[in-house]
């Protein structure tokens, strides 16, 4: 009768990891489509001001979506499973 019990334990403890997991995926998801996001306005905005011909934003979007990108890959390689050396 008590292995029943050890069971349904371990099935919760089991359950409960992968909720928490998913949690964290969904996460990282939504973090990174709204860097994505960000990343369509910076190019927006890069576009606007190269075609105006004052060209006075094009670093600071360029370097905004540098930033953007290096957030992207380092959630991106948060997700990806670590190897055992």
């Amino acid at each position: 009768m008590g292995d029943g019990k050890v069971s349904v334990s371990s099935l919760r403890r089991i359950r409960a990891e992968r909720r928490g997991r998913l949690t964290v995926i969904y996460t990282v998801m939504v973090s990174i489509l709204l860097l994505i996001v960000v990343q369509f306005v910076l190019l927006a905005v890069a576009l606007e001001d190269f075609l105006s011909g004052s060209r006075t934003l094009l670093t600071g979007a360029a370097f905004a979506s540098g930033a953007c990108f290096v957030a992207a890959c380092w959630l991106i390689g948060y997700l990806t499973p670590k190897r055992a050396s």
